[in-house]
This record gives structure tokens, sequence and C-alpha cells, in this order.
């Protein structure tokens, strides 16, 4: 009998992993993830205010209607990709765009 090679065996949680990484469901999943880590980063307030929120090519944009709160948001902008960086690794977030 062939069995696989014992490097080819993977866990369950392996394959589940790597099939919401790479599936149909990565993007969606990526985007859920995403705004629930802004959320819980930026904070209850400023989720409120956020119009706006998505993430393409290691750019997360948002859009917020308050001029006070876009000035915030741009002041802190570094400290808030340092902390959507250090939850979400897997992202790759390089540039966070304030509209």
């Amino acid at each position: 009998m062939n069995y696989p090679k014992k490097d080819n065996i993977k866990t369950i949680q392996q394959c589940i992993d790597q099939f919401l990484e790479k599936g149909p469901l990565a993007r969606k999943m990526q985007k859920a993830a995403l705004k629930e880590a802004w959320k819980e980063i930026a904070g209850e307030t400023v989720n409120k205010r956020t119009q706006e929120l998505w993430f393409q090519e290691g750019k997360l944009v948002v859009r917020v209607g308050s001029g006070p709160l876009k000035h915030f948001l741009l002041t802190n902008r570094t400290k808030l990709k340092e902390k959507i960086n250090e939850k979400l690794p897997n992202i790759d977030l390089r540039e966070i765009m304030i509209l």
C-alpha cells in the first residue's frame, strides 16, 4: 500500500486554516475580521462615526464625516496601523488612508 509521506499529512485544523486563508470565503473572513478589529482598536465612538471601511492592496481606507475625528485619526494612524497589524498579522496592512 502507498501511504502519503509523513510531510504531506496535515491535521484537520491545518486544512481548515488553509481553506479559510485561501478558499472562496477568505476575502469575506478578512473583511469581517478587519471590521471587528477596527471596532475594538479604534473604540466604539469612532466605529459609530466611521461611514465606510474597506481594505484594498495593503491599504485600509476609512471614511468619516467629522473633521475633528478625521484629524484625530490622521494624527494616530501610525499607532492604529501597528495595533491592527499586531491583531491581524496575516493581512499585511501597509497604510491607512483617512477620507
